[in-house]
């Protein structure tokens, strides 16, 4: 019953969305996508994934006609891609999700023109990251067979105790 609380409140999170934002759980280690669509927003030349906060996060920089993607904090290298840029899904994707990875997400499209007014643009999509740990049934299987085993063990002594008394 609470593997089923647990899914059901996990599933009602994920399709939750909100006026500034979209909400997404996940739960630690697996990989997550944090969509992010460029319609009305092509062609651009930098596509931004930031984390804001006191000091604003960047976690991947693309640019369009240089260098391509650019990861800048060592926290996010190897786990993170964008979807199909060639279609416009700006999606981030982020592997092997850590608790520390939870928090607020923000998509940017620039125009490199517009690239010294960033505090003033509007991100094109905001996402609400909360981690999760594992669930207690994923991690309590071999507890379970333990308790299992252990009680079968007795059962058995206590049986052959009063076969042999």
């Amino acid at each position: 019953m609470e593997s089923f609380i647990i899914f059901l409140s996990l599933c009602l999170m994920v399709l939750s969305t909100t006026s500034a934002g979209k909400n997404i759980s996940t739960v630690i280690g697996k990989n997550v996508t944090l969509p992010c669509e460029a319609k009305g927003h092509l062609p651009f030349d930098i596509l931004e994934w930031s984390k804001p906060g006191t000091n604003t996060e960047f976690v991947l920089i693309y640019r369009n006609q240089t260098s391509g993607i650019s990861v800048l904090k060592q926290c996010y290298a190897g786990r993170v891609e964008l979807g199909d840029i060639n279609i416009g899904n700006l999606s981030l994707i982020l592997r092997n999700v850590k608790a520390e990875d939870s928090g607020t997400y923000e998509c940017y499209v620039l125009k490199e023109r517009n690239r010294k007014k960033r505090k003033i643009l509007q991100p094109i999509s905001i996402i609400y990251l909360d981690v999760l740990p594992p669930p207690l049934s994923s991690r309590g299987h071999i507890g379970l067979m333990v308790v299992a085993s252990m009680i079968a063990i007795a059962a058995m002594l206590v049986s052959k105790k009063w076969i042999f008394s």
